[in-house]
């Protein structure tokens, strides 16, 4: 849709299908541990292989609980579009990830290849992984029990899909700055439903919404090296209050228009909210409200064309 909420066109998915991931003018879908590319300008899907590799098939026979998630991109030497997958394995003693990648356009010899694990395991839940210019960014998920310093849960590993290896683990922006988040939670501890991870304008946004609070902060990496955020926004919005049992609403910035306003997705359990906020008004208007749950949001960067028919 546009900013205006006007739909502009449909993609028909087939049963068992969900969508998990939009990026790059593509749509990612999966059926367990199968995924599919669909390219919403041309219209072409890349049915991607479901086989494991051969070391990770050996894993498989002794895993009660193996599912997968994915994220792609392009790598920025070649422009090749690759597709990082991640196998989460539980057994009675270990819950553990393994990694694989394959490049697209390989044909009917395409095959997934088995890569080296991060030190942590990494977060898979909702609006916790992006993807910007060929890096693919992901929470770490830690051990509450390892010292403090240590089990911060805004840490972030990333992967470089060019040279298909791991980064140094990143501190994210709480965790490493003098930021004093103790008063909404005990212990001191940044809880992982507290957070969300999300680009707008070619960089890493972090965005921290306290529990109980009507404020969402957006945390920008302006330096990795350095480990350098800087907090350039918050948006103040009104948040519904959370099923029982259930999450808090999330906030997810889509881009910063030129005149500043802030393009952002506000998601429950129940409801998606498209969004625009005003931070020299300090208010908000409402774009779009799509009832029930919602898996994927993104931005269509594509002309025009693509979307001339409507329905695809």
């Amino acid at each position: 849709m546009d900013l205006s909420g006007r739909v502009l066109k449909q993609v028909h998915r087939t049963a068992g299908w969900y969508a998990t991931s939009v990026h790059l003018d593509f749509i990612c879908s999966s059926n367990s541990r199968t995924f599919r590319l669909h390219n919403l300008s041309t219209g072409v899907v890349y049915n991607l292989p479901e086989e494991l590799t051969e070391e990770h098939a050996a894993e498989e026979r002794n895993t009660y609980r193996f599912f997968a998630a994915a994220a792609f991109g392009q790598a920025r030497s070649t422009g090749q579009y690759k597709v990082l997958r991640v196998l989460v394995r539980e057994t009675s003693a270990y819950t553990g990830n393994f990694f694989e990648i394959i490049t697209l356009g390989g044909g009917s010899h395409a095959r997934w290849r088995a890569k080296e694990s991060p030190p942590f395991s990494v977060c898979l839940d909702m609006w916790k992984t992006v993807v910007i210019d060929g890096i693919a960014y992901y929470f770490c998920c830690v051990d509450p029990a390892v010292r403090e310093e240590e089990a911060a849960s805004d840490r972030i590993a990333s992967f470089d899909l060019d040279r298909e290896e791991w980064r140094p683990t990143l501190r994210g922006p709480l965790s490493s700055s003098s930021v004093d988040y103790a008063p909404y939670r005990p212990f001191h501890r940044i809880y992982p439903f507290d957070l969300s991870m999300s680009t707008i304008n070619g960089s890493l946004v972090v965005v921290h919404r306290a529990d109980r609070s009507s404020l969402a902060d957006l945390w920008f990496l302006m330096d990795f090296e350095r480990g350098l955020w800087v907090k350039q926004h918050s948006i103040r919005v009104q948040f519904s209050d959370p099923v029982p049992y259930g999450l808090p609403e999330t906030v997810r910035p889509l881009l910063v228009l030129s005149d500043g306003r802030i393009v952002f997705v506000q998601a429950g359990d129940k409801r998606v909210l498209l969004r625009i906020y005003d931070p020299r008004t300090n208010t908000y208007s409402d774009v779009a409200e799509i009832m029930g749950r919602c898996c994927a949001v993104g931005l269509y960067t594509g002309g025009a064309l693509g979307l001339a028919n409507g329905t695809g």
